[in-house]
């Protein structure tokens, strides 16, 4: 089959072919990661489409970033760090390095994220406890932009269910330290990229993501091959240029996969990465 029947064939069947006319949410209490902390920004929830319609969703796990305040500084809430979750000041002119993580789950096939660290001379991002104001602040200096496919409560990612569209998808705001956590307890292989990425663009990417997640919530399909964890970092990414791309180009921009095709030949056309 040629690239282009290929693509249109894989689009033809993807979920976003199809409009989405209800939430694919609903308010579920029940689902709530504790019945005995009340957390304001947890919104328990549970599926409202599809095979999994009235399941839950992992709340614990799973939440998409909250803009708290954007006035005068970015206060950004449901930050999970290492089961918790936090809302701190983001000083988005300080976030110096931008690197690609390629998290490899499967042989072959990476999950995708973008890392913020702050520059060496900066403070410290000072996490508060959304639930416990007694409990202690945190410092940390990385936060890792995690685009998934959301499946139901302990039901496992496959891709078959994510491309057939059964799953939601959220772009989950976490600590460096998070991140380095469950690369750690999976034992997965994980690649950083660092991006040639000017200090002053750095933190309009980071603002776009956190500004998607917060907009969009969980009212998205994830879309194995055109609504990834891929196309998401590079969409934050392509904010902040002219660039423009073929439907083929964008295809390949969804595949983190290894070989001479996929993600890492996407950052290097965009001229993101040394050849």
């Amino acid at each position: 089959m040629k690239p282009s029947g290929l693509l249109f064939f894989l689009l033809l069947f993807s979920p976003l072919a199809f409009a989405q006319t209800l939430s694919l949410t609903a308010p579920n209490k029940s689902c709530a990661c504790s019945s005995e902390i009340e957390d304001p920004l947890e919104e328990p929830q549970s599926f409202n489409y599809g095979k999994f319609q009235g399941q839950c969703i992992d709340s614990c796990r799973f939440r998409p970033a909250r803009i708290l305040e954007s006035s005068s500084h970015l206060i950004v809430g449901n930050i999970l760090h290492l089961g918790g979750y936090y809302k701190a000041s983001i000083p988005l002119q300080n976030l110096a390095k931008v690197e690609m993580g390629f998290e490899e789950f499967l042989p072959g096939v990476s999950h995708v994220v973008l890392k913020f660290t702050l520059d060496e001379k900066a403070p410290d991002i000072i996490l508060l406890s959304q639930v416990n104001q007694q409990k202690a602040a945190i410092p940390i200096r990385s936060l890792v932009l995690s685009s998934e496919g959301v499946p139901p409560k302990d039901h496992p990612y496959t891709l078959m269910e994510a491309y057939f569209g059964n799953f939601l998808l959220a772009h989950r705001l976490v600590t460096g330290d998070e991140f380095a956590r469950w690369i750690a307890e999976y034992a997965h292989p994980l690649k950083l990229v660092e991006l040639k990425i000017p200090t002053e663009t750095a933190g309009k990417i980071f603002l776009k993501g956190v500004q998607q997640s917060d907009t969009q919530r969980m009212q998205d399909v994830y879309a194995l091959f055109s609504n990834n964890c891929s196309t998401s970092a590079f969409s934050f990414i392509d904010s902040q240029s002219n660039i423009t791309r073929t439907g083929w180009q964008r295809f390949l921009d969804a595949l983190p996969i290894a070989g001479p095709w996929g993600t890492l030949q996407s950052l290097q056309e965009r001229q993101l990465v040394n050849q």
